[in-house]
């Protein structure tokens, strides 16, 4: 083969692949608390609204619900993949912060931001006003 038809072929090659699409591991946390009202009864069936703080993460909440006792846990998931930049996926970039939004028949809603900190795990307790009859 001609070497001229062999660099014709290369930059078909180079031009015709798409590069591929890195993306680094799924990752996660805990996120978990407890939600009572002014008299410190727990507050069952609380829907508890969790979303990662930061420009690369998804704003979609996580919805939780409390249980009998008012506990609530859940396990956020993300892909760190930041859609790539200058020097390539970020792939240590996490979020450090979490916004969570408490909502319940009969209380006030309520508004918190908690850090993630060590073993990957934010805690947030709330306590609910009564909402005016």
């Amino acid at each position: 083969m001609r070497a001229d038809k062999l660099i014709f072929l290369a930059i078909l090659c180079v031009l015709g692949t798409r590069p591929a699409v890195a993306k680094c591991a799924f990752v996660g946390y805990t996120v978990s608390g407890t939600v009572v009202s002014e008299s410190a009864k727990a507050v069952a069936a609380a829907t508890v609204a969790i979303t990662s703080v930061g420009e690369f993460f998804p704003q979609r909440p996580v919805i939780a619900t409390t249980d009998e006792q008012g506990v609530y846990q859940t396990q956020m998931r993300f892909d760190t993949y930041s859609g790539g930049g200058v020097n390539g996926d970020d792939c240590f970039r996490k979020p450090g912060r979490v916004s969570i939004r408490v909502e319940a028949m009969g209380y006030n809603p309520a508004n918190k931001v908690a850090i993630i900190g060590q073993g990957s795990r934010a805690v947030a307790d709330f306590v609910l006003v009564r909402s005016p009859q």
